[in-house]
C-alpha cells in the first residue's frame, strides 16, 4: 500500500507538465455571444464588426458562423467569405470579400489578457479552397507596453478534405524579456485582392497551447463530478475539458482538449490510470479501472 501511494504521489507530480495554463480563450469555440453584426466566437472580434465601426453596414451574410462540422465538442468556427452590397451609379453591386476572425478583447485592437509563454499553438482545421484563397493563422504576444514578445504564423493552400492538426510553433524575440500581458490569435481567408470565392470554407476547432515548461497548476484529487470507465468510455456526468489520462508510471497516454463527456480509449490496455480534467476552471485527479 505504502509503495502504491508513492507512486501515486510521483503520478501527481507528473501531471503538473501536462497541463495547459493558461489555455486558449474558448479554444474550443463553444462560447457564442452576440457581436454588432450577428453571432461570432466569445472574445472575437470579426471583420463584418470592424467595417461597421469604419461607417459602414454589416455584410450578409458576415460569412462567420458556428457549425456543427465540429472535430470535437458541439460547434466549430466557420468563416466564409463576408458578402457586402454597395450601390454604385444607381446599381447594386455584390462583393465577396476576405473574411477575418481574431480573438481580441475590442475593435481598437486591445489582446485579450494573457499572461502564458507557450511553445505552440495546436488545431484542427478544415479548408475547402476555391480559387487563389488561402487560410491563414497567425498568433502574437504582446507586453503591456505593446511590445512583441512571441509571434508565428502559417499559411494553408491546398484543400484539406478532413480535418487536419496544424502546429504553429512560436518564435519569442530574446531581445524582449517583458512578462507577456495580451493575446491574439487570428484567422483569415482570402486572397490577394481582399476577396474570396463565395466557395471558399474554412473550418477551425480545438485550439489549444503546448508548453515547453511545468505548469504551475495544482490538481485536487477530489472529484466533483462522477467518472466511470464502462464498454471502453470513460464517462463524465458533466462537460470536462483538457483531459489527460496516465498510466501509473506518469506516462501520457490519452489527451483531448476540447470539452467532452466521454473519451474512447478503446486504444488503451486493462488497468489503473488517473485521469485529469478541467471542470469549472479548476482541475481534478481521479482514478479509474480500465477493464
Amino acid at each position: 500500500m505504502k509503495k502504491l501511494l508513492l507512486t501515486s504521489a510521483l503520478v501527481a507530480s507528473s501531471l503538473l507538465s501536462f497541463a495547459q495554463t493558461p489555455v486558449v480563450p474558448n479554444g474550443d469555440f463553444e462560447n457564442w455571444s452576440t457581436g454588432t453584426c450577428g453571432d461570432k466566437p466569445t472574445q472575437y472580434v470579426t471583420y463584418s464588426e470592424l467595417l461597421k465601426s469604419g461607417g459602414g453596414n454589416c455584410p450578409s451574410p458576415t460569412g462567420v458562423t458556428k457549425s456543427t462540422t465540429k472535430y470535437s465538442g458541439t460547434y466549430a468556427l466557420q468563416l466564409t467569405s463576408a458578402v457586402y452590397t454597395v450601390t454604385f451609379g444607381g446599381q447594386q453591386i455584390t462583393e465577396y470579400l476576405g473574411n477575418i476572425a481574431t480573438l481580441a478583447s475590442n475593435l481598437s485592437g486591445q489582446g485579450v489578457a494573457f499572461n502564458g509563454r507557450p511553445k505552440k499553438l495546436v488545431g484542427y482545421t478544415k479548408f475547402t479552397k476555391a480559387g487563389t484563397d488561402t487560410l491563414g493563422i497567425d498568433v502574437e504576444i504582446y507586453d503591456a507596453n505593446g511590445g512583441e514578445v512571441a509571434f508565428g504564423e502559417l499559411t494553408i493552400s491546398a484543400t484539406q478534405a478532413g480535418y487536419t492538426k496544424f502546429e504553429i510553433t512560436l518564435v519569442y524575440d530574446a531581445t524582449n524579456t517583458n512578462a507577456a500581458a495580451e493575446l491574439f490569435i487570428g484567422f483569415g481567408i482570402g486572397n490577394d485582392n481582399d476577396k474570396a470565392s463565395p466557395n471558399t470554407v474554412a473550418l477551425i476547432d480545438a485550439l489549444s497551447f503546448e508548453y515547453a515548461t511545468t505548469s504551475t497548476v495544482n490538481y485536487a484529487s477530489t472529484s466533483p463530478i462522477n467518472i466511470y470507465a464502462a464498454n471502453k468510455n470513460i464517462n463524465f456526468s458533466e462537460n470536462v475539458s483538457d483531459v489527460h489520462v496516465v498510466d501509473m508510471v506518469g506516462a501520457n497516454k490519452m489527451q483531448e482538449t476540447a470539452t467532452t463527456k466521454t473519451l474512447d480509449v478503446a486504444a488503451l490496455t486493462t488497468g489503473m490510470y488517473i485521469v485529469t480534467y478541467k471542470y469549472n476552471d479548476a482541475y481534478f485527479s481521479k482514478k479509474v479501472v480500465i477493464e
